[in-house]
């Protein structure tokens, strides 16, 4: 996909927001990365502002910054916990100003399990709510963007479940 993009989208800006125990805004792999860790994962107003101000950290289109960002994506590793929720509510944020039609793709290998929206471990209806609420608030900010959101499986079916005739702009894919 990342060659995808080189190849037909050479002129489209492309960051990266990475996610375990914290999350990093890696940007178009030019700026310095910026991160949101430890109680900042669950403080919704901080994610949403920081977002907005990181803008920046993508600059570049994917001509000028295709060799970097593929330095960095092949240094992701998978090891941690899942800020899921901080990292879909940074992007979003991130975006807020980008161009109608603006993609997130996001990719996880886990249960969100860390920060706002963790899903592990959520059984009481009013827990089921507030999951509820944050995605509803989190499809709202998206506004006309499209957000492609790709999980694993398990988490997958729960999202869907969760939100089963809800109004959202997500799009979910099974991998």
């Amino acid at each position: 996909m990342f060659i995808y993009l080189y190849t037909y989208l050479i002129f489209s800006k492309i960051g990266f927001v990475t996610f375990n125990n914290e999350v990093k805004g890696i940007g178009d792999g030019t700026q310095q990365e910026v991160k949101i860790n430890g109680n900042n994962l669950n403080d919704a107003e901080f994610i949403r502002n920081f977002g907005q101000k990181s803008v920046d950290i993508i600059k570049k289109p994917i001509k000028d910054t295709f060799d970097s960002l593929l330095k960095h994506l092949y240094s992701i590793e998978e090891n941690g916990q899942t800020a899921l929720g901080p990292a879909v509510l940074f992007a979003v944020n991130l975006l807020n100003s980008a161009a109608l039609g603006s993609k997130i793709i996001l990719c996880t290998d886990g249960i969100a399990n860390i920060g706002i929206s963790a899903i592990e471990g959520v059984h009481q209806p009013e827990d089921l709510d507030k999951l509820d609420a944050f995605y509803k608030e989190v499809g709202k900010q998206a506004k006309e963007k499209v957000i492609l959101t790709y999980f694993n499986f398990r988490e997958s079916l729960y999202l869907l479940l969760l939100l089963k005739g809800k109004n959202q702009r997500f799009q979910f894919f099974l991998t």
